[in-house]
């Protein structure tokens, strides 16, 4: 945990004296309005100015808004942060217990200290306003209790999840297969309350704004083909060349850690799903969306090369490199301060 917050807080240095900047980080204000309005845009919501039409946070699902109203006590502002922050905690925790009670690994702490670094993005989005936290979390919870047999527990876990983001939903699959393989029937009928979920959700849509796909058109863009890499193309046709030597690497090092996952079944399930629908998102933003499979390809596929001496030595750079990323990556996606000042004021936060 102390490592988690001291994470933060190195990402929250060059603004420690307007905090604002980090409130304002995209999706953020989104999830304050939700959790603070809901999904029943009232006369004068900058964010949703045309009342004939769904507001485009449909597409926010709502545990993470949940879990900042609960915290609200903190205030609004200062909960989207501490949820953030907690449950990027939270996930850090069960990872260690999976790693040292469930797969037995060498140096389970360091590896989940790892794991909170080990990637440029996560580290930025465990610092603002953003679902993946708790969404691991849950993830991570779902998977002990899966492998501890626990059933209705792992799909209940998985549900909430599914209610997070939506790419939860793809834990259904690699649970059923998993009670397939085992020969465990009767079990599968709990992993129903996963894809139940976000039925619920897609269901409130259609009978609140008439129509169940509200949530997802803001993202349909992202899923025009089913045919893998498709968004090559893409990048290619705007030049963007070095995005697409990327994304090849980042395949390749996703794929071959999920490939070494041979000895631990459940993540190795989970993780492939996900790889297999980042391969069809057709949106620049693949190292985001590859955050769900990231502690099981990257920390614990790799994680024999991670206790290595030559790692430990590199991981303090590593670290470093990922805060000034993180640094200079807040200011560039930020809502901007009239429309934030104007949610502040609809929304009765502050004066």
């Amino acid at each position: 945990m102390a490592s988690a917050i001291a994470g933060s807080l190195l990402v929250y240095l060059p603004f420690r004296h307007d905090m604002t900047t980090i409130d304002r980080y995209w999706d953020g204000p989104s999830y304050l309005m939700i959790a603070k309005d809901g999904y029943h845009p009232g006369p004068g919501n900058p964010l949703a100015p045309d009342p004939a039409k769904p507001p485009f946070y449909l597409a926010h699902l709502p545990a993470y808004p949940a879990v900042v109203r609960l915290l609200s006590f903190l205030g609004y502002e200062r909960a989207l942060l501490a949820a953030s922050v907690g449950c990027g905690a939270l996930a850090a925790i069960l990872f260690f217990r999976l790693a040292r009670d469930v797969w037995r690994l060498g140096s389970p702490l360091f590896l989940s200290i790892v794991f909170l670094f080990a990637t440029p993005r996560w580290l930025l989005y465990r610092s603002v306003g953003a679902t993946e936290p708790l969404f691991l979390a849950l993830v991570m919870a779902s998977i002990l209790f899966f492998e501890r047999e626990r059933f209705a527990a792992a799909a209940l876990a998985g549900a909430v999840a599914t209610l997070t983001r939506p790419m939860g939903v793809l834990i259904y699959p690699a649970y059923a297969l998993l009670l397939f393989l085992r020969g465990r029937r009767r079990e599968q009928l709990w992993l129903l309350a996963i894809p139940a979920a976000l039925l619920g959700y897609l269901l409130y849509c259609r009978w609140t704004f008439g129509s169940a796909l509200a949530m997802a058109e803001p993202n349909l863009n992202k899923l025009y083909s089913l045919v893998p890499f498709h968004t090559f193309q893409w990048l290619f046709g705007v030049r963007l060349l070095h995005q697409v030597e990327f994304y090849i690497l980042l395949a390749l090092l996703y794929g071959i850690g999920i490939l070494r996952l041979s000895r631990f079944p459940v993540p190795m399930a989970y993780a492939a799903f996900q790889f297999g629908f980042l391969l069809i998102v057709g949106s620049e933003d693949w190292s985001r969306f590859a955050l769900p499979a990231m502690p099981f390809a990257l920390v614990l596929g790799y994680e024999d090369v991670l206790r290595t001496r030559a790692f430990r030595l590199a991981l303090p750079v590593f670290i470093g490199l990922s805060v000034y990323y993180a640094w200079n990556a807040i200011p560039l996606n930020l809502c901007p301060p009239e429309l934030y000042a104007a949610i502040l004021t609809y929304l009765r936060i502050h004066p």
